[in-house]
């Protein structure tokens, strides 16, 4: 299984992505629902199905954790009323990313 999502992972966020570009371009933020909030958890697991587990757990914990919150600001910026907990979502994000560096 880890093999498949290995191979597959990063083709397979690129066409989410791809087809997220291809709706933001032609207006059709409607469907959007449908590929936004899985661009970063798809990223996810591409990246620990890469990587794995075995070493420097605390920094993989915190990388998670960005990923997480990075999936939680797309999915609140994603209504109409949810700007400011996207941002602050992605406050969050940053944070993490600074405790990562340091």
């Amino acid at each position: 299984m880890r093999n498949i999502i290995n191979k597959l992972g990063f083709p397979v966020y690129w066409i989410i992505a791809l087809v997220d570009m291809f709706l933001i371009y032609s207006n059709l933020d409607d469907y959007r629902y449908y590929t936004k909030p899985y661009l970063v958890p798809v990223l996810a697991i591409a990246v620990f199905s890469k990587i794995g587990f075995a070493k420097h757990i605390i920094s993989k914990v915190i990388i998670l954790l960005a990923f997480v919150a990075a999936t939680f600001g797309d999915i609140f910026l994603l209504k109409s009323n949810g700007f400011i907990s996207g941002l602050m979502c992605f406050a969050v994000v940053l944070l993490f990313y600074t405790i990562y560096l340091f």
